[in-house]
């Protein structure tokens, strides 16, 4: 006969008691122990949906570019609407006494975004060298719309952040090979002034870019840079000049090499 059989009924049900009891003290821990993972996951879920809410909330007010249109008073912009490179990529007055080496180019044009990703560099070197100086000529011959908001947004950025004007157009040029390369698609206004506001370009002034560059003031500026550009009998982009005349040999040796050409003419 087993030990159980052997318990009085007494006993029995004290062992009964004892078991239920037992259990009835693992439930409650199950259950503080499922309390506090529920706890911790619906903690887990504020923390995330508060971050998100802070990214949204900071993604509205990074995209608030509700400024007002500038007026098209152009700095920095030579008479045939082109902007010279200085140290550092600024935008500055033409400097005589150098080679001028134009860039005739459009931010939608494949060739003029090849040419400029892999001259850059080279742009750089003869800015910071003073050898050479390079004149973008901004155009919008390809007439799609961020051929003219691009246009417009660089003399712009000229005239009221020049100091920015090189990482502007860097980052601008950025933004047309991703769109080249089917990576993006081209921007808004907005979008422009966000490109803007991450090359340096102050608060103000890139919250004014999108209602300038979409005035008709700012749109006149491209359209006469266009005309300048028709009236030179120009066939396409890139156009390169030296000191204002078309030059048509300079893609057989690569921009770099043939800036390397041109700075040697001042010595």
């Amino acid at each position: 006969m087993s030990k159980s059989n052997k318990l009085t009924k007494k006993e029995r049900r004290a062992a009964t008691r004892e078991k239920m009891q037992a259990l009835r003290e693992q439930e409650r821990k199950r259950a503080k122990r499922n309390r506090l993972i529920a706890g911790g996951i619906v903690a887990l879920v504020l923390v995330i949906s508060l971050v998100a809410i802070i990214k949204i909330v900071g993604a509205h007010k990074e995209e608030n570019y509700t400024g007002t249109a500038r007026a098209a008073e152009l700095q920095n912009v030579t008479k045939d609407y082109g902007i010279p490179f200085g140290k550092d990529g600024k935008a500055i007055a033409a400097q005589e006494g150098l080679p001028q080496v134009g860039i005739y180019a459009d931010y939608m044009c494949s060739h003029c975004i090849v040419l400029h990703h892999e001259a850059k560099e080279a742009y750089k070197e003869h800015e910071n060298a003073g050898d050479v100086q390079l004149i973008q000529h901004p155009v919008a011959t390809m007439r799609t719309e961020f051929s003219e908001l691009g246009a417009a947004a660089v003399f712009y950025v000229a005239t009221y952040a020049p100091d920015n004007f090189g990482d502007f157009n860097d980052a601008l040029f950025a933004k047309s090979y991703d769109i080249m390369s089917e990576k993006s698609e081209p921007p808004s206004a907005e979008e422009i002034a966000r490109i803007a506001a991450k090359a340096g370009v102050p608060k103000d002034v890139a919250a004014d870019l999108p209602a300038s560059i979409t005035s008709e003031a700012w749109k006149k500026v491209v359209a006469e840079s266009n005309k300048v550009f028709s009236d030179h009998n120009y066939k396409g982009t890139p156009t390169i000049t030296v000191n204002g005349e078309e030059i048509s040999g300079w893609s057989k040796v690569g921009m770099p090499e043939f800036l390397k050409q041109v700075a040697a003419l001042k010595k």
